[in-house]
């Protein structure tokens, strides 16, 4: 994405963006709920029900990009751009690849081989923005976005199905999907509001600042978003695969999802903040100059960004309780509340929308966390009480940070230079910090890392010198 970012423009990643829109709004009615439903499957004929659901899914995909197909070349006069016909073939052939891995995934994740699932995509992790660079080193322009990650899903895909040694059968199972879809239809109602707020605001900006402007705002949700996307597509299938073994156990499993809560905190927290303190330095380190309209969206999209990652694990704890109404019903009021807030924020430009978007999350979280956490024994002051300790050291670090930021900052020109500077200074902080009054939490978060992986507690332990 770094060198990309030097070599197409914001316009070009407009274009993928708003292309994608359409089969992000549409694609989620095949695939929502389908996963968690063979999470939660605890019969003997699990065999028979990978295959139902994965003929269920690939199917619906296929319904799913005909009806995207067909709609292209509306899309593209809407949008006032030919090209978008061709890109949507290519996305249309990923997203379809994307789906059919789907049961092979679960099957990894119901035997919480987790690392084997690493193991499959960090190579793909890598080779993708190669195949997209090399791509555009070859002229291949905003086509270099979509082409090579048409053909390494397609390997992505293969490896899946090879580890997993799913072979789909000839038997379509069609009797078993009134029961896949009657499970699933709730979380498809869910997803389909949330895609609708979320792609929602893209179409919005589009259409009311243009393209160009639109591939500025998606490039900082991106980077906002980049270590949350990847850490909590990880830590909800853990959670999706281990809670609902304590489902008829609350206090059980709220003890298990607090504990997984603070340990996610303790580490991600520190992480987003140090992106958004360090952002100027930080885009044009990555991005390049040309990029700087991008600096004070990604830095206000980072508090969205932080109460996600904090805030989004309640929906597997919905799910592992049989309660995925629960979140239907919230994301029915969020999502035209999102809708008529990124409108307005859109007249003020993209800082703007970010901005209304951001105030709106920081107002609903709250009502959102008290009936997710009601059902579970539980309250926001509790949630709050087991995070609290992380926000107040991650306010304090900042406040050293930006007293540095603007006492000396402008004194030092060379991008790599802030970056580390500010980077070093908040870690030192935050380690002294909760070294000297936060011994204690260290020590919970240890044993809870205990828990859950022995050799990083090891590492921890020795990190911060405990006994």
């Amino acid at each position: 994405m770094i060198i990309l970012a030097r070599q197409l423009s914001p316009y070009d990643f407009g274009l993928v963006s708003i292309t994608e829109v359409l089969i992000n709004l549409i694609g989620v009615i095949g695939s929502a709920g389908v996963i968690e439903f063979l999470l939660a499957y605890r019969k003997k004929d699990e065999a028979e029900i990978y295959q139902a659901v994965f003929w269920f899914l690939t199917i619906g995909t296929l319904v799913i990009a005909g009806v995207f197909l067909i709609a292209l070349p509306f899309w593209a006069d809407a949008n006032h751009d030919e090209r978008i016909v061709n890109l949507g073939w290519y996305v249309a052939g990923y997203f379809l690849l994307s789906q059919m891995q789907a049961v092979p995934k679960n099957i990894l994740s119901r035997k919480l081989e987790f690392k084997a699932q690493v193991r499959i995509q960090y190579p793909f992790l890598i080779l993708m923005p190669l195949g997209k660079i090399g791509c555009a080193y070859a002229g291949f322009g905003v086509y270099s976005l979509v082409i090579p990650t048409l053909v390494l899903t397609f390997f992505q895909a293969f490896f899946f199905f090879r580890k997993a040694e799913f072979v789909p059968g000839l038997t379509l199972y069609i009797n078993r999907w009134r029961e896949i879809f009657s499970f699933s239809r709730n979380m498809i109602g869910t997803m389909v509001l949330s895609r609708v707020s979320t792609e929602g605001d893209k179409i919005i900006l589009g259409g009311i600042l243009g393209l160009e402007s639109l591939g500025i705002y998606n490039m900082a949700f991106q980077l906002a978003n980049l270590y949350p996307n990847n850490t909590l597509t990880v830590s909800n299938s853990i959670l999706s695969a281990t809670l609902p073994k304590f489902a008829d156990d609350v206090a059980l499993l709220k003890s298990k999802f607090y504990s997984f809560l603070q340990v996610l905190a303790f580490f991600s927290v520190p992480i987003q903040t140090i992106m958004a303190l360090a952002a100027g330095p930080l885009i044009t380190l990555l991005y390049g100059t040309q990029w700087g309209a991008a600096v004070l969206p990604f830095q206000i999209l980072s508090v969205f960004a932080i109460l996600r990652t904090l805030t989004s694990s309640t929906g597997s704890v919905l799910n592992s309780i049989g309660k995925p109404h629960i979140g239907f019903k919230l994301v029915l009021i969020y999502a035209p509340l999102h809708l008529a807030v990124s409108y307005a924020g859109s007249f003020f430009g993209i800082a703007g929308l970010a901005a209304f978007v951001v105030a709106l999350k920081l107002l609903y979280t709250p009502y959102e966390m008290h009936i997710a956490l009601s059902h579970i024994d539980s309250s926001v002051r509790e949630w709050f009480q087991k995070v609290k300790d992380v926000l107040v050291q991650n306010a304090i670090c900042v406040m050293i940070c930006i007293a540095f930021i603007a006492s000396m900052f402008g004194l030092i020109s060379s991008p790599v230079v802030q970056f580390f500077i500010v980077a070093s200074i908040y870690c030192i902080a935050y380690y002294a910090l909760v070294k000297i009054f936060y011994s204690n939490f260290l020590i919970q978060v240890m044993n809870k890392l205990m828990a859950m992986n022995p050799r990083y507690a090891s590492i921890f332990k020795f990190a911060f010198r405990l006994n």
